[in-house]
């Protein structure tokens, strides 16, 4: 009852879109929306190499990436993002026990393997050293200069072959104001940690997006009950939260229509 059709690419992932045929077509409960991801989901858990899941698409396009109850994470403690991660398996731990909530999916991969650099700046400050890790491991604009008619930038910058392993850093040398080699091993050294992909902020607090998917039969406001009060049960107030997309326009709907109903019946 539905076809597929390759997708463009998601946060830190890619998609795949399942295109379901006309109503007339599908028949009974079992080729409904709601079955197709249940199914997909099932084929999908096999997997190890990576995080699979199906989401429906939100009732009103464009509002949200899913027809689930969107939520920001948010690290108001600074707690890092390993903590976040931590944080957000918590969630899906306690979420498990809660009958009004089916799943809670997030993209969100706090513990990447990185490396940090361990720079002493008081002696780069002492050698007169400054932005030159930048220019070698990434790019610096200098200019622009004109031939053949067309504009051409000029960027400096180390070869990919000289900075294509984390080693590589420490045979790096860099001119001092004295005009001599400094060599980058005798003010840094190399620490392997954990981190982000890449960095997502929301209200100006690292953040991490979490989408709670209600049971069936639950209302989207009953499910919005449940994640709050699993949110505050499983984080306390280490984090804080801010819904997004549909359910965002939800929360802030509810106090509205309840004051138009009281004015209309006060009216009536």
């Amino acid at each position: 009852g539905y076809s597929f059709m390759g997708g463009g690419s998601a946060s830190n992932g890619g998609s795949l879109f399942v295109i379901l045929k006309r109503w007339n077509e599908r028949r009974g409960k079992n080729e409904s929306v709601f079955a197709v991801v249940d199914k997909a989901n099932e084929i999908t858990s096999q997997i190890q190499s990576g995080i699979v899941f199906s989401i429906n698409p939100p009732a009103i396009p464009g509002l949200g990436n899913s027809n689930g109850l969107e939520m920001e994470l948010l690290d108001i403690n600074n707690e890092g993002a390993s903590e976040m991660q931590k944080a957000i398996f918590d969630i899906q731990a306690q979420a498990a026990l809660n009958k009004d909530i089916a799943s809670v999916t997030s993209l969100y991969q706090g513990n990447i393997p990185q490396y940090q650099l361990n720079i002493d700046r008081n002696k780069l400050e002492m050698q007169g050293i400054n932005n030159t890790l930048n220019y070698y491991l990434g790019q610096a604009y200098v200019n622009d200069f004109v031939d053949f008619g067309r504009i051409y930038q000029v960027k400096i910058g180390a070869e990919s072959k000289y900075r294509g392993n984390i080693n590589d850093i420490m045979k790096l040398s860099v001119k001092n104001n004295d005009g001599e080699m400094v060599p980058f091993s005798s003010f840094t050294t190399i620490e392997p940690t954990l981190g982000q992909a890449s960095v997502t902020r929301y209200n100006m607090y690292p953040s991490a997006s979490i989408t709670f998917n209600p049971a069936e039969g639950v209302s989207s406001n009953d499910g919005i009950k449940a994640a709050e009060k699993i949110i505050k049960s499983t984080l306390g107030n280490t984090y804080a939260f801010s819904w997004t997309g549909q359910a965002y326009q939800e929360t802030q709907a509810g106090a509205t229509i309840s004051l138009v109903l009281i004015f209309a019946i006060i009216v009536t």
